[in-house]
């Protein structure tokens, strides 16, 4: 991690931070542990941003195929209709037998038969009790307190983004926020299961948050 301090070369530093003046007179970088309390009366403001995603041609036939869906009690049987009629295979829980069972079970259900469980319910992000190694790919969609608006957005971005290319949604757990924004987890080469920041732009673009 690096450290940017913009002031009268004072040797004031802090971390992933851009600390400005309203006069720069210059920058310095420093690999170093900063200190908040080196710089005060500054404006400090978070170096981070959205960068453009290139969609790689290798992916373009996997993108082609559609997701199977298995929809949680929490959203209700008319989503899995709305996706039905996109062309979606979806089917509610209570379709299949599940309705009122644990969420054990629909996980369960859902690994077995090779289905995304999209649900309202955050407990399916708990890795304790609902493992990666059986994950067949979790979608916690926003709305549950009755947004419809944030509804329609979720269930919108969700059928854009995890309705194709199933192999690459598996064992990862998704959270989509009421603006679309999505926090993908996947578990990395190293072992290490990492949350990744997502937006799909009005044109249609993927990005990604960075630091």
């Amino acid at each position: 991690m690096y450290c940017i301090a913009a002031g009268d070369d004072d040797g004031a530093v802090r971390e992933k931070h851009l600390i400005v003046k309203r006069t720069v007179m210059s920058v310095t970088v420093f690999p170093s542990r900063c200190r908040f309390d080196e710089v005060p009366a500054r404006e400090v403001f978070t170096m981070m941003a959205w960068h453009k995603l290139t969609n790689p041609t290798d992916v373009e036939a996997e993108f082609r195929k559609k997701s199977r869906i298995l929809i949680d009690e929490s959203l209700g049987i008319e989503v899995a209709i709305y996706l039905r009629e996109k062309g979606y295979n979806a089917v509610f829980v209570g379709e299949v037998g599940l309705a009122g069972r644990s969420d054990d079970d629909v996980f369960a259900f859902a690994w077995r038969n090779r289905r995304m469980v999209w649900t309202h319910d955050h407990d399916f992000l708990d890795d304790a009790r609902f493992p990666e190694h059986r994950n067949p790919g979790v979608v916690v969609l926003p709305g549950a307190s009755g947004n419809n608006q944030a509804m329609s957005i979720g269930v919108n971005t969700a059928l854009f983004v995890f309705g194709h290319a199933p192999d690459t949604w598996h064992k990862t757990k998704s959270l989509v926020s009421p603006t679309g924004e999505m926090t993908i987890r996947r578990k990395r080469l190293t072992g290490k299961v990492e949350p990744t920041r997502y937006r799909m732009t009005n044109k249609g673009h993927a990005e990604i948050w960075e630091d």
